[in-house]
């Protein structure tokens, strides 16, 4: 019954390919009936999952590290078996496990928020007054903040001035 055979070669044999529960029935030469059931549990066909956290979410000028953290015992076949991996730069990563069951997974990790480019500007230079000249910082590749002022400094002799800034990710 239930798809389950009964066989009167040598031994009896049953393959579980799930867990489950397969009787054996069989009969002694003098007609006496019999069975016994044998019963699997242990089968596991489950792929291992993982759950991914990242050290930082938000944009970054930082390293990421991302860690996986598992739904069972797992050993990661790549990355010289370490569940994290830290990203200095924007891209993907793939981890590859198995489980004590054989089962394969792998997920893929991906950054997109890391922005570790220095701002660039120009200078903008105003003569047009013989007793000073202005310069202003002009065509910055990305939003700016100086560390003091406004970006513009007034010179009336000869001489040098840092104009320090930065972009919002520091």
């Amino acid at each position: 019954k239930n798809g389950n055979y009964v066989t009167n070669m040598s031994t009896f044999t049953y393959e579980f390919i799930q867990n489950g529960e397969f009787t054996f029935e069989f009969v002694d030469k003098a007609g006496n009936k019999g069975s016994k059931t044998a019963k699997v549990t242990w089968i596991d066909t489950d792929i291992p999952e993982a759950s991914i956290t990242y050290d930082i979410v938000t944009p970054t000028n930082k390293d990421v590290t991302v860690t996986l953290t598992f739904n069972e015992k797992v050993t990661i076949t790549n990355n010289n078996g370490s569940n994290s991996y830290t990203f200095d730069k924007n891209g993907e990563f793939t981890f590859e496990f198995i489980d004590e069951a054989r089962n394969s997974n792998s997920v893929t990790t991906k950054v997109t928020w890391i922005d570790k480019e220095t701002p660039t500007a120009s200078l903008k230079y105003d003569k047009s007054n013989q007793n000073k000249a202005i310069v202003s910082v002009v065509d910055a590749s990305k939003e700016i903040t100086f560390e003091t002022g406004s970006g513009t400094y007034e010179f009336t002799q000869n001489g040098t001035y840092e104009i320090v800034f930065y972009d919002k990710l520091g």
